[in-house]
């Protein structure tokens, strides 16, 4: 995998977990997921950019 792709990956599979929050009715669950895939996925490029 490129690394450019993980920070994309660790977005993509937050906003389908967060998706299928909201369609429950989760409302705090997806919030939650959402922020932590945001943060990993800064976290994701800013590693890549220090190599």
């Amino acid at each position: 995998m490129t690394e450019y792709q993980k920070p994309y990956f660790i977005l993509w599979n937050g906003i389908s977990a967060a998706v299928t929050a909201m369609q429950a009715q989760n409302y705090g669950l997806a919030q939650e997921l959402l922020l932590q895939a945001q943060s990993q996925a800064e976290e994701a490029f800013i590693t890549w950019q220090e190599k």
